[in-house]
């Protein structure tokens, strides 16, 4: 009888695996938090804060994927809390991340405004992750531009390597330390500049009130849900499975637990095939 129950449990454990490897597996990055807040800027006599802006926005995309059942999405962080960006790349090989999305808002010169998308360089290592992740970042920046912002450098995407450092190959590292510590990973990469918090237009429109967030949040989710498995046959191909790591003391620090879908079989049915 325990032979017999320890079979059922595996063929649960098996059908659960299956269930989640047919999804995309996202890390969601919401920018800043806890004593980093990021950007800021006055809205109807508050103070907003950049590092609220990108945790709301990231709860709304993770929500809109979820809800299209072929995503299973982490986030670095749930809640307003610190996380070092060394932590936020150490999460993707235990929660077999496909994919790292960070989410920011950008600031700069009152007249600055519009969306654009840090992508790796891509000039040498690991080159199919680096070049996934610009083709996402481009297809990110075409949908923020879809909602009424203005799409910086043209296509919406910024790349930027760094001398002062380098990959295993000798190329030159990427700037940014998400892209860097992804592509050293081989997983594909983007971070997101939605709009400038420090441009009126932009932020009164998009970051401060509750529409023009998920005006940002739908049109990113919109661009990931083209990348997710049993997408329309027009759709970029998905990217590759990676399978899940077993570290369960890292899992438990990922703030949000993914959705994952029910075993296809029942108890009964199962026990009844594994006895025939």
């Amino acid at each position: 009888i325990i032979v017999l129950f320890f079979c059922v449990f595996m063929a649960f454990s098996c059908i659960q695996v299956s269930a989640e490897q047919e999804k995309l597996v996202i890390l969601l990055d919401p920018g800043h938090g806890g004593s980093d807040a990021g950007a800021s800027a006055s809205s109807g006599g508050e103070i907003l804060l950049e590092k609220d802006c990108n945790l709301l926005v990231a709860l709304a995309v993770k929500e809109r994927l979820e809800a299209t059942g072929r995503a299973v999405v982490y986030m670095t962080r749930s809640d307003d809390t610190y996380v070092s960006l060394k932590a936020r790349t150490d999460m993707l090989p235990d929660c077999g991340a496909q994919l790292i999305c960070s989410i920011h808002c950008n600031s700069g010169a009152p007249d600055a405004f519009g969306a654009e998308v840090l992508v790796p360089y891509g000039a040498a290592y690991h080159v199919e992750a680096a070049q996934r992740g610009q083709e996402i970042g481009r297809t990110v920046a075409q949908e923020l531009g879809k909602i009424g912002l203005r799409v910086r450098r043209g296509d919406g995407l910024y790349r930027r390597s760094t001398e002062l450092s380098s990959y295993p190959d000798g190329s030159d590292a990427d700037y940014y330390g998400v892209l860097y510590q992804s592509t050293l990973q081989n997983i594909p990469s983007l971070l997101i500049e939605t709009c400038f918090i420090s441009n009126a237009s932009d932020r009164e429109t998009y970051l401060s009130t509750e529409d023009g967030r998920n005006m940002l949040a739908g049109a990113v989710a919109s661009a990931l849900e083209q990348y997710l498995p049993a997408a329309q046959a027009s759709a970029p191909a998905p990217l590759p499975n990676r399978p899940v790591a077993g570290n369960e003391k890292q899992q438990a620090e990922i703030s949000l637990s993914p959705t994952v879908e029910a075993a296809a079989w029942s108890p009964v049915e199962a026990l009844v095939l594994l006895v025939l």
